[in-house]
């Protein structure tokens, strides 16, 4: 996330002198839906950890379901997960290894339901075996790890008997030893670097049987500097070697270093190591300023594209993290940005995935707000919404119902000074108000480029002040949208979509241990 503004304003010059023809050599491959890149979302929300003091499986499950759900909604086909990514922690740190170089086993648990998710919704995850930003273990720079290792082996100490880990994993006086070098360290110590191989190999392994898995990113930004030289590479190149050979369901996975490859240096010394055949593309992360014309945001952007174009001319190319690199305060800066990235990739097959999925609920700076349901989920409505057809219903329109009296359906956006739901579409069947979950719209509209973007979800809908609780979606079939309610049972009906439940559960307005089950109650086409 940080090198990218470093580095841009070199990589522009060092353009403004290439003589070669970029448009000769543009990458020809087409991306769809069985590739790798297409376009994405980093999981910027912490899973939650099921060993922690009142946390489920089944709750885990349903977070995962439900970042996949919203991935789907704004058109991504890939999710970026960072291993490091949990709430609050894992055992002894935020990263899954224990001082014994076993793996936590709710690591296992996390992946599970992220992975099973992403399957079951047409998603595919790439995962970030390790997190080495600010040039520090688990993304925590040196200088601050003694007293960040001490808060986590506080709370850790400070739940035992009530989270779900043995008596004896409650001591976090040892931690794996990489919080204790410099990361030149890792690749320059053997017996380090032989740690982390055996390491990835362990959670390849693991993550080999997920047909969800899209991916494996051995680093997110390894110091730049070391990528320049052989004493990082002779032994990245070992892990990548071992990670593929480690499973042969890898065979078809694509297994790469993690490397920014802004130069022609990087990729010399990859040569000289052996890594760069391995290597299945070339990935950068770039963050530019959204306030700026939408112009020159994507001159800029068509620039980086020409540039890695020209000097890794045989391989594809993946901006593994974009976005605003600044905050953004009015929705037309975020709509801009968002316009202007899904215009590279849809034109330039470039693979592109967004960083900023997650938002807390009364967030003011869209810089990363690129998610159906937030603040500047608006911006999402001319792409994956029928605005047209959402506006039609604003002041009501009479549905027939088969066998049954019509009813009005009206659409509107809700005012609530509770700031999870304000915002949000909502529709009133009659009198029976159901409050929805998307900022964008209640018509998710299928892409006007199919194939690149993943195709919606149902739109869902909510009314808890009713006993059982109802439910609503709006989703198209064929050429006709349909809606249909259902009453939450028990027991009988079918099984209640979990990213439903998922959605209610964020809301923290209802109970979803009363809704397994759904009986459908109404289906009506709109």
């Amino acid at each position: 996330m940080i090198e990218a503004t470093k580095m841009f304003s070199r990589l522009m010059t060092a353009l403004a002198v290439l003589t070669l023809d970029v448009a000769s050599c543009l990458p020809s491959f087409a991306l769809n839906g069985d590739q790798i890149g297409g376009f994405g979302f980093n999981v910027t929300e912490s899973l939650l950890n099921p060993a922690e003091p009142g946390v489920t499986k089944d709750q885990v499950d349903r977070q995962a379901a439900r970042l996949t759900y919203d991935a789907r909604m704004s058109g991504a086909k890939t999710l970026r997960w960072f291993s490091t990514d949990v709430w609050p922690q894992w055992q002894c740190t935020n990263d899954p290894e224990n001082a014994d170089g076993t793996i936590d086993p709710n690591w296992q648990s996390v992946a599970d339901s992220l992975l099973t998710n992403a399957q079951q919704n047409g998603l595919r995850v790439v995962v970030v075996l390790a997190n080495a930003t600010n040039s520090g273990f688990g993304g925590v720079a040196p200088n601050s790890s003694p007293a960040t290792l001490k808060t986590w082996a506080n709370h850790r100490a400070a739940v035992q008997g009530f989270d779900k880990y043995p008596a004896s994993a409650h001591d976090c006086t040892n931690v794996p030893p990489y919080f204790s070098f410099s990361e030149a360290s890792w690749f320059s110590n053997p017996l380090l670097s032989e740690r982390l191989t055996q390491r990835f190999v362990t959670m390849a392994r693991f993550l080999a049987k997920y047909p969800g898995l899209g991916g494996i990113e051995l680093f997110n930004e390894p110091d730049y500097a070391l990528t320049h030289t052989s004493s990082f590479w002779v032994p990245v190149t070992k892990m990548l070697t071992s990670v593929k050979n480690a499973d042969r369901a890898l065979a078809t996975i694509p297994v790469y270093s993690g490397v920014a490859w802004w130069n022609a240096t990087i990729i010399q010394q990859a040569r000289a190591s052996g890594a760069w055949s391995l290597e299945p593309f070339i990935t950068v992360h770039n963050y530019t300023d959204a306030r700026q014309t939408e112009s020159k945001i994507n001159s800029d952007l068509n620039g980086l594209v020409d540039y890695l174009t020209t000097i890794a001319p045989d391989k594809p190319i993946i901006i593994g993290e974009a976005g605003s690199s600044v905050s953004l305060s009015q929705l037309s800066d975020n709509a801009k940005m968002l316009r202007v990235l899904l215009g590279i990739y849809s034109r330039r097959h470039v693979g592109l995935w967004v960083w900023g999925d997650w938002f807390p609920d009364s967030d003011t700076d869209m810089k990363w707000d690129f998610n159906h349901r937030s603040v500047a989920g608006p911006s999402q409505a001319p792409f994956f919404f029928d605005q047209n057809r959402t506006a039609s219903y604003s002041t009501g329109r009479s549905v027939p119902l088969s066998g049954g009296q019509p009813f009005t359906l009206s659409a509107n956006v809700v005012s609530d000074p509770d700031a999870k739901i304000n915002g949000v579409w909502a529709i009133s069947l009659n009198s029976e108000r159901f409050v929805g979950f998307s900022r964008a719209g209640i018509f998710a509209k299928p892409s006007s480029l199919p194939g690149i973007f993943a195709e919606p979800q149902p739109t869902y809908f909510f009314d808890q002040k009713t006993t059982p609780m109802r439910w609503a979606q709006i989703d198209r079939q064929g050429t006709q949208w349909q809606l249909r309610v259902f009453q939450c049972s028990k027991s009988g009906g079918a099984h209640t979509p979990i990213a439903l439940l998922g959605l209610i559960e964020g809301t923290k307005r209802a109970n979803v241990d009363q809704c397994p089950y759904s009986i459908e109650a109404i289906n009506a086409e709109l």
